[in-house]
């Protein structure tokens, strides 16, 4: 599909743009990251509206949601890119599925508090309790052995 901006860009900057894109897509086939990235992200500062530029940026960039402003942009300028919905649409169940995993961590993290909060109050209990039968027992042996003296 042709960008919406072809008709405010010179042939050298289309040029330059497509240079820029085979520079990238070299760089990445050899393992040079980095390199496809600068050269994806100098692309597209020369031409925002070329869709070709925003699959290579979803490429090589590191984040996940940089990643998915990158194919947003590519389906805002061609809706009819499948390669980009579909990578959208993975993208999306990942971070969905994400979300879920870390919900059923917190909730076990949860239980597993309040399971820890109610063995620490019976233990706080029994040793309430435990303190308050030795001082019973103590007053009763108290009591048989020098009576009731006092009392």
């Amino acid at each position: 599909m042709a960008n919406q901006q072809d008709v405010a860009l010179t042939p050298e900057t289309r040029s330059r743009v497509n240079q820029l894109l085979q520079t990238g897509k070299a760089a990445y086939d050899s393992g040079d990251k980095r390199a496809a990235h600068d050269a994806c992200r100098e692309a597209a500062l020369l031409d925002p509206y070329d869709e070709r530029v925003w699959m290579g940026l979803a490429r090589v960039v590191d984040g996940a949601e940089d990643k998915r402003v990158c194919l947003e942009n590519a389906l805002a300028i061609n809706p009819y890119n499948s390669s980009a919905r579909q990578q959208l649409r993975a993208y999306t169940r990942t971070i969905e599925r994400s979300e879920e995993e870390a919900a059923r961590y917190n909730e076990r993290l949860k239980a597993k508090r309040r399971a820890h909060r109610r063995t620490f109050m019976k233990g706080i209990g029994y040793g309430i309790a435990a303190t308050v039968v030795a001082i019973m027992i103590a007053f009763i042996i108290g009591t048989i052995i020098y009576g009731l003296g006092g009392i």
